[in-house]
């Protein structure tokens, strides 16, 4: 027996293994229900709950109006708004998965609106560190009653909130990583890495674990801006979000048609505020007057002062050098190459600076497209307001087709329109790139299960792309139309912009989806109700007054575009399939080893547990009866982790096996046909790290159950070899491995297996449950239960 190598034989596995706590995402909240009944009561059925795809909590909690969530929820003053708040977080807890208000939500922002409501704004913390994405907002209407709570909150948080990598670590390993991605070379520092709690999976709606994780903004403080989330224990880039977005204070740079760093930023402008304008240059000019343009409509519409609400300085640069051609946003100033300086492309991008400090939309999947739409609806908003660029023929829109102006297949469309198209004057690009009110025009989705819709990583999960749902439903939402069944009337330009906003400024979030999107309209709608909005361009009342039809809309345009139906599309099928045949077609089923593992102590199996790994530094752990199981199993079952831990070198290598093994069972004299059934849900690294069965008889070597031997659900792909580099002790040997598609956890299934090419009548037969991993990086792990051996009787 090595030193790496240990074995012990016991009745029953410890039910406290502490690398279960790899599985807290998946364990349903407990007294949800319970909590949901409470809410109901106090309510009288009135309260609406949404819940978020990826943790299960509730994400949007609300009320119709002239009512309130609880009884004693109305408060005078900042003060008795935030006792009232907590009061209401804590005996509703279980909804959001909250397990103590008061510590795991910081001092609540309190901002107050024109409408007369106040917003108490929480940032969701863990052992007094930021939990990415965490927010959440209570809303009082003007009467002092809580109407609403929503946000993000990332419930069952359990991980080591000291790091094993310091911060100066974290920023070496993010600038490799970018650097390693770029193919130009360019000077890149990092910034102050920030310690928080990561949440994988939460912008693309799905279920992960926690880490603890260092943010380091990457870049060149001209065209790359990257946020890398390197975990703090193990040192691997978990993550890597866009912070390049592809403000009346205004100044303008030259670039000079050069590559960065832009000449003399930021000294020596090309224009300053209160000079002489126009300038004469074309390309500045355009830039300089449609940055006003922006400013004025947030200013006078929505008393916003600049993007920051502060007045923050307006930076802008033409004739850029570098990515042409293209515009963006680098979260300091805007930047254009030659023939981009549009009006509607310019807005784009000084939308993108608004989200940042509104919303703050993550750059991934859903939220990542709704950045882009919003971007879209104030660039095209402003286009439509200006009176400047191509604004005829401006005919409204037919559904579904394209205009005059379009060529789909080298064929021009029949809309003689420019209406809601973007950058249809940018010359760098030819014309437009978008069609708001037709996407499908320009290849992209106009409703969630549109096979446009895009599913791949590509584009940061198609933000350019799936953000034709959300700009499709602002184009209906303005002008009206027939989709997907539903006919909503026109709002008009005025009742929709200043809907949105109230979306963006008071109820979004950073992990908003689409479904978010939809509540969040819903109840900016209600709020407005009543009230005679700014014009858009003077601020003076415009005598347009939100009404019931008008909110009614919203609804019908969320189900056109399918704002709250998951892209099933998508194919994110199970790793194991869900729908196995009888264990045995005829007959009955007689069992010759069977173990539900919910005995406990008192379980009568005695399995032996032992691991080995390759080299002395692997963390020593086996496999256990756990419960608390994923997606609310009952019971106990067998687990063994996948922990997200090693650095893949030396000191650091935590490549190694842990396996499980049966007693030895005898195949009865009737047994023909023995088979093998068991109940599994597994969530590891890729290819990576997994998990497969061995069977020994009558006391010779291991054997390989082969996938040719599973009746159903089968192991469902190969592990990298060595000569690919990985040192996993099963490399390339057939396993279950990675996630459900489209997740980075697992579900439960069942495999069927046919014992009988290994075992005969009368043979004495041992299984074994091998888990293995490489020497960094993992997951979850491998849950089993339900374990049973046995023949089908006549």
């Amino acid at each position: 027996m090595t030193r790496n190598q240990k074995k012990l034989s016991l009745l029953a596995l410890s039910m406290g293994l502490a690398l279960a706590s790899q599985a807290q995402a998946q364990n349903a909240l407990n007294g949800q229900r319970e909590a949901l009944d409470r809410l109901a009561t106090a309510t009288g059925s009135s309260a609406d709950v949404s819940y978020h795809a990826a943790t299960g909590a509730a994400r949007f909690v609300r009320v119709p109006a002239g009512a309130k969530l609880a009884a004693r929820a109305s408060a005078v003053g900042d003060a008795a708004k935030q006792t009232a708040t907590v009061q209401f977080l804590n005996e509703y807890a279980a909804l959001f998965g909250i397990r103590d208000a008061s510590s795991e939500l910081s001092a609540p922002i309190i901002s107050k609106d024109r409408q007369g409501s106040t917003r108490l704004s929480y940032q969701q913390v863990y052992q007094g560190l930021p939990v990415f994405g965490g927010e959440l907002k209570a809303h009082y209407d003007a009467a002092d009653n809580l109407v609403v709570v929503n946000g993000t909150f990332i419930p069952g948080i359990n991980v080591k909130a000291t790091p094993s990598r310091t911060a100066e670590q974290a920023s070496k390993i993010a600038v490799t990583a970018v650097n390693a991605e770029l193919k130009r070379p360019t000077r890149l520092s990092a910034g102050t890495p920030t310690l928080m709690i990561f949440r994988e999976g939460l912008a693309k709606g799905v279920e992960g674990i926690n880490h603890l994780a260092w943010q380091v903004e990457v870049g060149n403080k001209q065209d790359v801006r990257e946020f890398v989330y390197v975990d703090a224990h193990t040192g691997k880039v978990i993550d890597k979000i866009s912070g390049i977005h592809e403000s009346m204070n205004r100044r303008a740079f030259d670039g000079q048609g050069k590559l960065p760093p832009v000449p003399n930023y930021p000294n020596s402008p090309f224009w300053v505020e209160g000079q002489a304008f126009p300038t004469g240059t074309v390309e500045a000019d355009n830039m300089i007057a449609a940055s006003a343009d922006i400013y004025n409509m947030f200013k006078n519409a929505f008393g916003r002062d600049a993007f920051d609400g502060k007045g923050k300085t307006m930076d802008s640069i033409f004739n850029r050098g570098d990515l042409c051609p293209n515009a963006s946003w680098n979260g300091t100033y805007i930047s254009f190459c030659p023939g981009t300086t549009t009006d509607d492309v310019t807005a784009h991008e000084w939308g993108h600076a608004y989200t940042e400090y509104t919303h703050g939309l993550i750059y991934q999947w859903q939220p990542g497209a709704l950045n882009e739409a919003y971007s879209d609806i104030w660039g095209e908003t402003v286009d439509r307001l200006n009176s400047r660029g191509t604004d005829v023929p401006d005919a409204a829109r037919t559904a579904g087709a394209c205009t005059v102006f379009t060529k789909v297949g080298g064929v021009p469309g029949t809309d003689n329109s420019v209406r809601w198209l973007m950058g249809e004057d940018a010359t760098a690009f030819s014309g437009a790139i978008r069609d708001m009110y037709n996407p499908t025009c320009y290849g992209h989705p106009a409703k969630v299960t549109d096979t446009r819709y895009r599913c791949s990583t590509g584009d940061s999960g198609g933000v350019h792309s799936n953000s034709g749902v959300p700009n499709h439903g602002y184009a209906l939402l303005v002008d009206g139309g027939t989709y997907n069944g539903q006919t909503i009337l026109p709002i008009g330009l005025t009742k929709a912009a200043h809907i949105y906003y109230r979306a963006q400024s008071v109820y979004q979030g950073p992990a908003s989806g689409f479904a978010d999107h939809a509540d969040a309209l819903a109840q900016s709608c209600t709020d407005l109700t009543g009230q005679n909005l700014n014009d858009l361009k003077t601020g003076a009342p415009s005598g347009e007054v939100i009404n019931a039809q008008d909110c009614a809309q919203i609804g019908k345009m969320a189900q056109a575009v399918e704002l709250r139906t998951p892209p099933s599309q998508c194919n994110f099928v199970p790793l194991l399939a869900k729908s196995p045949p009888a264990l045995c077609p005829t007959g009955n089923v007689a069992p010759l080893l069977s173990d539900s593992f919910d005995g406990g102590k008192a379980g009568g199996v005695r399995w032996q547990v032992s691991y080995q790994g390759r080299n002395p530094e692997f963390t020593p752990r086996n496999w256990g009866v756990v419960t608390k199981l994923p997606n609310g199993r009952p019971g106990y079952a067998l687990f063994a982790a996948d922990p997200n831990i090693g650095t893949c070198s030396p000191g650091g290598n935590e490549a190694g096996v842990v396996r499980i093994e049966s007693p030895e069972f005898a195949i009865t004299a009737d047994a023909a046909a023995p088979k093998l059934t068991f109940d599994h849900w597994v969530a590891t690294e890729p290819t990576w790290d997994g998990g497969n069965l061995k069977i020994s008889v009558n006391g010779g070597a291991w054997q390989l159950i082969a996938a040719s031997d599973f009746v159903y659900n089968a192991y469902n792909t190969t592990l990298k070899t060595v000569a690919q580099g990985n040192d996993n002790p099963l490399a390339g040997q057939a396993a279950f491995s990675g996630t459900d598609g489209g997740s980075v956890s697992g579900s439960w299934g069942r495999s069927i297996v046919n014992l009988s090419r290994f075992a005969k009548p009368n043979d004495k037969v041992k299984l074994r449950f091998e888990m293995s991993t490489d020497g960094c990086g993992g997951n979850i792990g491998w849950y089993v239960d339900d374990v049973k051996v046995y023949r089908c009787t006549p």
